[in-house]
This record gives structure tokens, C-alpha cells and sequence, in this order.
């Protein structure tokens, strides 16, 4: 009888530890240059967020799985990746194909940081790149912009964590208004 317990109190256990399985990792990876005049010899390590399962190649942007995918857990991990200025292997491009807007500011890296809250977006809108179409976050009354580090990022994790609060009390499916947009009543836009 001891026995059975004991074999039924470990199953228990490792059920447990399935479901507290990350969503996504943060991997080492090369850099994906679009620009060639870029010194591809600088010798700066890169990274990017991938399903932790994901065996693949890079691919942007980030196909989710369909069915049985948590979102709010997703959201929830991504957000705990502030701090993180590690940078994305990711180029700061223009991502919205049907925007002819260039960026000529000074930016020329983001960080693993900004790349969570960039996929954020990717997980909650039908069309994220609308919304952002650039990895840089600006003050709107400054003019300022920040992709790696700095008080405007924090603004914004702070931002996106208040609203995380709020969908993951209403649910996600009745956040899809303008006003639960992440970053409403910020003063923090995406470029």
C-alpha cells in the first residue's frame, strides 16, 4: 500500500513539473545582416527568443503554435526577461511590409528586453507590425528612443505589466480594444 502512495505522490510530482515547462528559451545565434556595410567581423555575441522545443532555423516573424497554446503564460514569461540587454541577432528593420517608413535614427541594436515585448505584440494582435513596426521604443514628449536599455524601456515593462494585470483579470479575448493596447495612457509609443 506504502508502495502505491509513493508511485501516485510521484507521478503527482512530475505532472507537476510538465506543466512548469518555460515556453521559450533564449538561445545564442548569428547575426542576420540585411545591411551589407555592416563589419561582420566584430566578434559581439547575439541572441534571440525561441519555443523552448524549437529546433529550427530562424524565422521571423514567430509562428505560434495553434490550438492549446496558453497565451497569458506566454505573455507572463516573456515579461520576466526585462533587464535582459543581451542583444537580439535580429537587425532593426522595418517589419510592417506595407509601411514605407525608414528609420535613420541612431539605433542600430535591440536587446533580448525590448525583442519580449516586441513579441508580445506578435502574440496579441492580428497585425502587431501595425502597431510596431520597429523594435525602438520612443518618449512621445521627448522624442527620445531607446532599444537597449534605459528609462523609456523600463516605462514601457511597466506599462505592459499593468496591462498584463488587467487582461489576465478580463481574459485576453476582451483586451483587442484601442484602449487595453499595452502601452495606452503611456507615454511610451513604438517608433
Amino acid at each position: 500500500m506504502k508502495f502505491r502512495v509513493l508511485l501516485i505522490i510521484l507521478f503527482l510530482l512530475s505532472s507537476l513539473k510538465m506543466t512548469s515547462q518555460p515556453i521559450f528559451k533564449v538561445v545564442e545565434s548569428e547575426r542576420n545582416y540585411i545591411n551589407e556595410s555592416v563589419d561582420k567581423s566584430e566578434h559581439q555575441k547575439y541572441y534571440r527568443i525561441k519555443f523552448a522545443n524549437d529546433t529550427s532555423s530562424i524565422s521571423y516573424p514567430i509562428n505560434f503554435p495553434n490550438g492549446d497554446f496558453d497565451t497569458l503564460k506566454a505573455i507572463k514569461e516573456l515579461l520576466l526577461l526585462e533587464g535582459d540587454i543581451r542583444l537580439c541577432s535580429f537587425p532593426i528593420t522595418n517589419y510592417n511590409s506595407r509601411r514605407s517608413q525608414i528609420y535613420l535614427g541612431d539605433c542600430k541594436d535591440y536587446s533580448i528586453q525590448v525583442e519580449a515585448l516586441f513579441i508580445i505584440n506578435q502574440l496579441i494582435l492580428k497585425n502587431p507590425f501595425n502597431y510596431s513596426s520597429y523594435p525602438i521604443l520612443m518618449d512621445r514628449s521627448t522624442k527620445k528612443e531607446s532599444s537597449i536599455s534605459g528609462s523609456i524601456i523600463k516605462k514601457a515593462f511597466k506599462a505592459y505589466k499593468e496591462w498584463y494585470r488587467k487582461i489576465n483579470k478580463i481574459g485576453i479575448d476582451r483586451s483587442e480594444s484601442e484602449e487595453m493596447m499595452p502601452l495606452y495612457g503611456s507615454q511610451i509609443k513604438w517608433y
